[in-house]
């Protein structure tokens, strides 16, 4: 599944989820969001997201979780075992009201292993798929839910499209702090307890920055 071109588009049953890359709407981060100058070498792996988050009921602050799938690699040879949690902050967050848009921007910024290491990581989300995801995609087309990219450029940029999450849309960029934003036009972003989320991650240097952009 590596990134060739400027489009890329995986099917979920009759859901497609579109990624636009360099040509995307999805707006350039401006310079307070962004790492300048920094070359990630992220490695692609799935994970599931440990509790639900909603708009309505979520902080800024507020800790966010989710667990590798598998075993991973980073480019400079740390290995991550299949469990490890990685955790973070709701960043920004925006309730529905009377079904107006909602959103909710993730940053991830810690990998804990089971021996309580911690190590500062760099997280984008490539995409997301529903907690029951495995079991349509497997009915639907025959194969297991989408491995994550090996390789991943670090000007990537993301946009999932609503459908696949029914109405809600994620947007995410490797050069941003924050790891995605996810938006509903239609009411409440919800991220239920085993949502998958694709991840492209890289150990940290702490760099830090103003919490805003995407």
């Amino acid at each position: 599944m590596r990134i060739a071109t400027s489009l890329r588009n995986l099917s979920l049953g009759a859901a497609t989820l579109s990624f636009l890359l360099a040509g995307s709407a999805l707006a350039q981060p401006g310079p307070s969001s962004q790492m300048s100058g920094q070359q990630w070498q992220l490695k692609g792996v799935n994970a599931r997201l440990d509790h639900e988050l909603d708009a309505q009921s979520a902080r800024v602050g507020q800790r966010i979780e989710v667990k590798l799938d598998r075993s991973v690699d980073t480019a400079n040879g740390t290995k991550l075992p299949g469990g490890t949690q990685v955790w973070g902050t709701v960043e920004k967050v925006q309730a529905s009201q009377n079904g107006g848009p909602s959103m909710m921007t993730l940053r991830f910024t810690t990998a804990e292993l089971n021996s309580g290491r911690k190590i500062p990581v760099k997280v984008t989300v490539m995409g997301a798929f529903p907690a029951s995801a495995r079991g349509s995609y497997l009915n639907s087309m025959g194969g297991e839910l989408p491995s994550a990219p090996k390789h991943i450029n670090p000007k990537d940029k993301y946009t999932q499209e609503p459908g696949v999450l029914h109405h809600i849309e994620m947007k995410s960029a490797v050069q941003s702090l924050n790891s995605a934003t996810f938006s509903d036009q239609t009411g409440n972003v919800r991220l239920n307890t085993g949502t998958y989320l694709q991840l492209a991650i890289a150990p940290s240097n702490g760099q830090s920055g103003q919490r805003s952009g995407i």
